[in-house]
């Protein structure tokens, strides 16, 4: 490493810049990035599931137990947001908060116009009640199903 880029590092980080935010972007994800995004693109359905399905004509009963399983989760939940963050800081280094927004609306947006069937409700309770009796390991057994949307989404690192 030259003197230059060794005064320029130490100057980065004197002024509160973290290595992470000097790393350069992957145009990928790694395995692990990709068993969060299958992870967030499910809890955001099973939220925007629970929400709607709660309410007529459905009635199904889903919002209390989607805000039993977000509460006794939150710890997990965030680590998933913060992690999934971090790679939207990565290779999108200036405009990573925009892109993250955009994102999760478009993922939301999804769920939120489409047409759920009283069979999609019960679907939705069956797994909400599963994740609720048996943990977290429940929902992310049940995140792998996102495996090929994130796949068409988003390369995965050799």
């Amino acid at each position: 490493m030259t003197a230059g880029l060794r005064l320029l590092l130490a100057f980065l980080l004197a002024a509160g810049w973290s290595a992470e935010a000097l790393a350069k972007p992957k145009n990928c994800i790694t395995k692990a990035e990709q068993t969060v995004e299958w992870q967030v693109r499910h809890a955001l359905r099973l939220r925007e599931f629970a929400w709607r399905c709660d309410e007529k004509p459905h009635n199904a009963g889903t919002w209390e137990i989607w805000s039993r399983i977000d509460q006794k989760n939150a710890a997990q939940f965030q680590k998933m947001k913060d992690a999934r963050a971090k790679v939207f800081e990565r290779e999108f280094p200036e405009k990573h908060k925009v892109y993250l927004e955009n994102w999760n609306g478009r993922i939301i947006i999804r769920y939120r116009e489409y047409y759920l069937s009283d069979i999609d409700c019960k679907q939705t309770k069956t797994q909400l009640e599963d994740i609720d009796k048996k943990g977290f390991n429940a929902f992310t057994k049940m995140s792998a199903r996102y495996k090929p949307e994130v796949l068409m989404d988003y390369r995965v690192c050799g």
